[in-house]
């Protein structure tokens, strides 16, 4: 981008050409080598991508808590989501994948 190129020349078209041609193969190495990195961290087990809200330290506590006032109809889940800092729709997930007082699902407990 940064390389003065006269593309209204044939030399510079080509020139063009090839540039792009070689952007484009880096960028398949890259995408091929972080794929068989993921595939190499899955076949030892390890974990890939970001952990689950539920895994947070003490959040099967805090959960429990914000169930309860919603069951009671205190709290929105909005507002519930903002307690617990998570999205409204991992709060309606939830709702909907344990019954209340129980630990959240996924979590410890």
């Amino acid at each position: 981008m940064t390389q003065a190129i006269d593309t209204t020349t044939p030399t510079g078209r080509l020139v063009f050409a090839v540039l792009a041609a070689v952007a484009e193969m880096e960028r398949t190495l890259i995408a091929d080598r972080v794929r068989e990195g993921m595939a190499h961290a899955r076949r030892q087990g390890k974990a890939i991508g970001h952990p689950r809200v539920t895994d947070r330290p003490g959040f099967p506590e805090r959960w429990a808590r914000v169930a309860a006032e919603l069951a009671a109809g205190r709290l929105s889940q909005r507002q519930a989501g903002r307690r617990l800092r998570v999205g409204q729709g991992t709060v309606a997930r939830l709702l909907r994948a344990a019954p209340q007082g129980e630990p959240p699902p996924g979590g410890p407990g």
